[in-house]
């Protein structure tokens, strides 16, 4: 093991060794088979330290480093410890490897071996061969500064110091630990973690004095190619040199190098004009070529070796003879190929977000304080002897940005829109932000909104046209390559006009070949689109392949998966599981009508599922978290909105924002009651009021085919029936589910669930609900629908719904077909069998209900209901009474309550028939909202409403043509006759009775009764 760990850490060759304490001595070794038998020889006394290198002396000093191996990472923890140190250590090696995980997890890297040092841990990330010491260091500081960034406890001088000492495996603690592997992974190249760390790429040397601060946004003038032939003509300090051969002192022949290395001729000539000195050797010549790092050779330096520059013709006109050498365009053409120069400079090799995003002449360049992004341009001038060029680099910004992807305008009212990223060297990360592609036509207008996002175009006066160029070949690369779905109206699912399925996921666009790539969002989608999320990794393309479905999305699905498996699949959970795939299923309500096979452009349906406990405290929040889960941030995505957190516009364009996704509205309980009945019509509806333009033309409407679940303190049914008590469409509208009776978790189940919610909560985000959609978009437009449809049309015989109950049996029918979809991926959760029996109970709860407490439609009900409520201001006699001179058989009012002061309807017992004054009928029907005619016009058919005075009737063989009303006084034969007479109906009851059943006439004949009475025939009846 210790062995391999070294072989594994060190360099494949050079001088190892230990480092004893309290001897401070150094034990050397000269092979890694050595080293391991030395450490195995000290393992069982403490103070034994390895040096984490080879070295090419046996000197344990930086400088002697070479190469190395492998990263490390040195973590204190311990009590002790962190009480002298608390902002740099941890109080335990358990916390400490708990905040290790985290930061693994978030920075994307994996170690090679974990160690437990004993008391802390070490950390070690190794290569799969030696790279040179800079190139170390250079990874060393971008890892440090990860583990700043992510908030992790390192100690910084063991992470870049290249001849750290560190505990060997198997070592002795002081504390009497070992030393010994937690866990172990495997090696990686530098290049993966050059990237892994963006590390950035080298800086050119630093100047021994700054002379200018300004110096990196400053254009540079590079000009045309030196011959050294063309130098010596008219410097005489070279032609010296020349024809010597390099057979003068040292010094001057030193400056020689240092000029020709940058003719065109370079390194052959510096050989030539060497070769004549009697110790020429070409290899300690071509040495000092290659060690030579200043500019050019001045005339001041050649000035101290030779008194040649006394005469000079040029003396004080120029600061270095390189410029006496320039070419003519025609002497550059006529060089051979192999010296032709390079105008435009290749662009630097970078592991930077914007590499393979530079069009061509354009390049970044690192600065004393971070990048700048440079045009190179060439331009011709005349010089004597003739034209020549030079090449200038336009500096235009220090802020980097290039372009991402596009989209095309949708419509005459939109605009093309291009996504702008740009690189924040201050936080290390990229952010991005979309402009219209028209800026690209006014330089000053774009100008004006790059700077908008921070990006200013240095004062150089090409700088301008340069980023005019840089932007529109930025586009021109994207145009064909990056061309992407632009949304603007809602989320979910949609077909584009290429007819293919597709799923708007927030930013992401998801297809059914398992491609996603980010979307072009109009400005409301923007502002939420955050809160919707899928687990992929970062790119800076926006574009991610199939493979990432296998390696995040999948998994992470899983995970959620399994999370509601363990919680919610408790005998009596049944309520809770029906509510969580009702939501998880509301993409498929877009397919439920099988009317969507083009276009945006929804079908218009919904339903509203309300999760209704009184008391609270029965975890229907959480498990509408655990459905917004599914989609993205479960707190985002479940929010209250009642009316003291929002409106009833703001409901209605949150429905129409999510399109197809499942809408969250908690604690609804607190809303006005009319409120509450109208965003639940408007959910089953699909689509939000009519309006009319400033102009008076007719505003579009949004739609949405989506399910919305409600988190309720109060009965929604309730608030619907007090809202709209006349009607019972709304309520046929929403699925309520009574939860106050659910399975209560145990103190220990609780802090099990906030333990595990905690983790799937930040991981899954966004990865079941994708996965769904996206086995949706693989079926396709037809065999969507066809699959929906037939979950409907078998959901409807579940329930044995009629056409009123479409709304609900829809909703379940989307159910099904998730329940089938999630069966093809291994995820099915719930038994479909228990959920449908719940769903039914709701069903049959909600008829009931309807039955028993709403106006019924049916006109002779409607009828039955009127009288029944006019009771407690009816007089009941047995007999209608006479109170002539020769017969007084006045009648007399039955029960104890006698005569109440105001009559509004006379029951006669012996004829069944009852006397209703018309104005107090009328009334009843404005309260509840009827219309006189919807009883009148039944009661005539049914032969229920007959004429006040039989006698009257005008044609005996059309016995419902009379007239419907007639003077009649309601206290007639009765000795409390006030001789009054108003305008009445008559209706027989006992024949209202028979069609509707015994208990209306007999709730008119119990005089004691109270005025409660039923709605309906009683369920026996």
């Amino acid at each position: 093991m210790l062995l391999d760990f070294y072989r594994a850490v060190l360099p494949a060759g050079g001088h190892y060794c230990l480092f004893l304490l309290p001897e401070a001595q150094h034990v050397w070794a000269d092979s890694i088979e050595d080293l391991t038998e030395l450490t195995e020889k000290y393992q069982d006394r403490t103070g034994v330290y390895y040096g984490t290198t080879a070295f090419s002396e046996k000197s344990r000093k930086q400088v002697n480093v070479p190469t190395l191996r492998s990263l490390r990472l040195d973590i204190d923890c311990g009590a002790e410890k962190h009480e002298r140190n608390p902002e740099g250590t941890y109080p335990s090696q358990d916390s400490g490897l708990e905040a290790l995980l985290v930061f693994l997890h978030h920075a994307e890297l994996r170690p090679t071996y974990v160690v437990s040092s004993g008391a802390g841990l070490h950390v070690y990330f190794c290569f799969d061969e030696d790279i040179p010491r800079e190139q170390w260091q250079a990874l060393a500081k971008a890892l440090q500064q990860k583990c700043v960034a992510g908030g992790l406890l390192v100690d910084p001088t063991v992470t870049q110091d290249a001849a750290r000492i560190l505990r060997p495996l198997g070592a002795l603690h002081d504390n009497g630990n070992r030393v010994k592997v937690l866990g172990q992974g495997k090696t990686t190249t530098a290049a993966k973690l050059t990237a892994k760390l963006n590390v950035p790429p080298p800086a050119p040397p630093a100047r021994k004095y700054d002379l200018s601060i300004n110096d990196d946004l400053i254009a540079k003038v590079e000009g045309p190619p030196s011959s050294g032939w063309k130098i010596a003509e008219q410097c005489a300090a070279l032609k010296e040199i020349a024809a010597s051969k390099g057979d003068v002192q040292e010094p001057q022949w030193r400056a020689m190098l240092g000029l020709v290395k940058f003719t065109v001729e370079g390194d052959e000539l510096a050989h030539e004009w060497s070769m004549g000195h009697p110790d020429y050797d070409a290899a300690a010549t071509q040495r000092k070529l290659d060690a030579y790092a200043a500019g050019p050779t001045t005339c001041a330096k050649f000035n101290e070796y030779t008194t040649a520059c006394n005469d000079c013709p040029h003396k004080g006109k120029i600061k270095a003879p390189i410029v006496l050498g320039r070419m003519t365009i025609v002497e550059v053409e006529e060089l051979p190929e192999e010296l032709q120069p390079e105008l435009i400079p290749p662009q630097r090799p970078t592991a930077m977000p914007w590499r393979e995003c530079l069009p061509e002449t354009f390049d970044v360049l690192p600065t004393a304080d971070g990048h700048k992004l440079v045009q190179y341009i060439t331009v011709d001038r005349d010089e004597d002897g003739g034209r020549v060029r030079e090449r200038i680099e336009v500096p235009i910004t220090a802020e980097i940005f290039w372009f991402s992807h596009w989209a095309d305008a949708e419509n005459s009212f939109d605009a093309a829109q291009v996504n702008v990223h740009k690189w924040d060297h201050r936080e290390q990360r990229v952010k991005s932000f979309d402009i219209p592609t028209g800026l690209l036509a006014a330089r000053t207008d774009l100008a004006k909104k790059l700077g908008e996002f921070g990006i200013q175009i240095t004062t150089d006066k090409r700088a301008l046209a340069s980023m005019e160029a840089y932007a529109k070949a930025q586009f021109q690369r994207i145009k064909n390559l990056a061309r992407r779905t632009k949304v603007l109206d809602r989320f979910g699912m949609r077909i584009l006009d290429s007819g293919e399925l597709v799923s708007v996921h927030g930013k992401y666009v998801i297809y059914g070949d398992g491609r996603i790539e980010e979307a072009m969002l109009g400005p409301k989608l923007r502002e939420i689109s955050e809160s919707f999320a899928i687990p992929v990794p970062p790119s800076q393309t926006g574009t991610w392949d199939e493979s990432v479905w296998d390696t995040h999305i999948m998994p992470a699905a899983s995970d959620h998966v399994e999370f509601m498996k363990r919680n919610y699949s408790a005998p009596g959970m049944e309520k809770y599981q029906l509510a969580f795939m009702l939501g998880l299923a509301s993409p498929l309500m877009a397919f439920a009508t099988g009317s969507y096979t083009s276009g945006p452009t929804l079908p218009p349906n919904g339903l509203s599922v309300s999760l209704f406990e009184r008391e609270g405290g029965r975890g229907k929040t959480t498990l509408m978290q655990c459905v917004a889960l599914a989609y993205g941030n479960a707190v985002e995505l479940t929010k209250d909105m009642n009316d003291q957190a929002s409106t009833g516009n703001a409901r209605n364009s949150l429905a129409a924002l999510f399109g197809t996704m499942p809408v969250s509205m908690d604690e609804m309980g607190r809303s006005n009651e009319q409120a509450v009945a109208n965003i639940i019509s408007q959910i089953a509806n699909g689509t939000s009021k009519s309006g009319s333009t400033k102009d008076m033309g007719l505003r579009a409407t949004s739609r949405w085919a989506l399910i919305c679940l409600i988190g309720t303190n109060k009965s929604q049914r309730e608030m619907i029936t007090i809202a709209e008590e006349e009607s019972s469409a709304v309520q046929y509208r929403l699925l309520e589910l009574d939860v106050q009776n659910m399975p209560e978790f145990d103190e220990a189940q609780r802090d099990q669930f906030t333990a595990e919610w905690a983790d799937v909560g930040n991981r899954c985000r966004g990865a079941l609900g994708a996965a769904l959609q996206r086995a949706i978009c693989e079926l396709g437009v037809p065999q969507a629908n066809k699959l929906v449809l037939d979950c409907v049309s078998r959901a409807s015989k579940l329930v044995g719904a009629s056409q009123t109950g479409r709304f609900q049996y829809r909703g379940l029918g989307a159910m099904l077909a998730a329940q089938v979809l999630l069966s093809r991926m291994g995820f099915a959760m719930f038994n479909t069998t228990a959920m449908v029996e719940a769903f039914r109970a709701a069903h049959d709860a909600g008829n009931a209900y309807v039955s028993e407490n709403v106006l019924p439609t049916n006109g002779l009900e409607l009828l039955s209901m009127c009288l029944h409520d006019l009771r407690q201001n009816a007089v009941i006699t047995e007999k209608q009474g006479r109170l002539f001179k020769n017969m007084r058989e006045p009648a007399v009012a039955l029960g104890s309550r006698g005569i109440p002061p105001k009559v509004s309807m006379r029951f006669i017992v012996e004829t069944s028939t009852a006397y209703v004054a018309a104005d107090d009928l009328r009334a009843w029907c404005r309260a509840k909202k009827v219309r006189e005619v919807e009883l009148l016009g039944p009661a005539r058919n049914a032969g229920v409403l007959t004429p006040v005075y039989p006698s009257r009737l005008a044609d005996p063989s059309q016995p419902t043509k009379f007239a419907a009303t007639d003077r009649w006084n309601l206290l007639t034969g009765m000795m409390e006759d006030m001789k009054v007479l108003c305008t009445c109906y008559a209706f027989k009851v006992h024949r209202l009775a028979q069609i509707l059943g015994p208990y209306v006439e007999q709730a008119m004949l119990d005089t004691e009764a109270s005025n409660v009475v039923p709605m309906r025939p009683p369920k026996s009846a």
